[in-house]
């Protein structure tokens, strides 16, 4: 009885993702004021390293699979993100508060995004969950940059079609979309300009039992997929 029972309450949890992700796949929101104070931090951080920034762009090899968070400005942004936390946290208590509309785990620090001139900002076309990332998570973009065309995010119009919209975004402004069913990427920047973004997951407590059940971890940092880890210890509160 208990494993028909435990089967049971996995199908509905896996129903319960797929139409999760289907009803937030672009819900866009924003700018907000702490979205827009979160990027006018960001925007100081490289003003003070503008002479710097030329050099860096013209020197940054094509972007690769698990080599797309190794330029010198990933960098400043993970070492100067403890200055914008609160701003962060703001943030994700939006997300939870105005989208998720239940208490969810947060992801403690976003993947920050950097698309040089001619380069591409992420390694390859890929879904999240190639990776073991749950398929209960919610993902969500912020702009810190406007980006359009070939800056933006590559998405599949629909699972599995091979066909792709440009997720075009203006600075501040976040967007909600299914990173676990559709393939995503990005072309080279053809735009001549500096693109960048964060994205930052959360899951749904009323999902996190399924989610939180594998030993998954990231790619990049073998970082547990759990609380207390990847996750917040404890869930943000509507």
């Amino acid at each position: 009885m208990f494993c028909i029972g435990f089967a049971y309450l996995g199908a509905e949890a896996l129903v319960a993702q797929f139409a999760l992700r289907e009803q937030l796949h672009i819900t866009r929101f924003g700018p907000s004021a702490h979205s827009l104070s979160f990027v006018s931090h960001v925007e100081l951080v490289l003003a003070a390293r503008q002479g710097e920034l030329a050099a860096v762009a013209a020197g940054q090899p094509l972007m690769r699979f698990m080599q797309d968070q190794n330029s010198p400005v990933h960098r400043w942004l993970y070492e100067s993100h403890p200055e914008r936390a609160a701003d962060y946290r703001a943030l994700c208590q939006l997300v939870v508060r105005e989208v998720i509309k239940e208490p969810a785990y947060a992801q403690v620090t976003p993947c920050y995004r950097v698309g040089f001139p001619g380069n591409r900002w992420v390694g390859c076309f890929h879904r999240d969950s190639d990776f073991g990332h749950s398929p209960a998570e919610v993902n969500v973009i912020c702009a810190l940059t406007a980006m359009a065309g070939s800056a933006a995010l590559q998405v599949e119009d629909s699972p599995g079609s091979c066909c792709y919209e440009s997720l075009d975004l203006k600075r501040g402004e976040l967007v909600t979309f299914d990173h676990i069913d559709r393939l995503h990427g990005c072309k080279r920047n053809r735009t001549g300009q500096l693109v960048m973004s964060i994205d930052f997951r959360f899951i749904p407590v009323s999902l996190a039992g399924l989610a939180f059940s594998s030993a998954a971890t990231t790619v990049n940092t073998q970082m547990a997929l759990r609380p207390g880890a990847y996750f917040s210890a404890e869930p943000l509160l509507p």
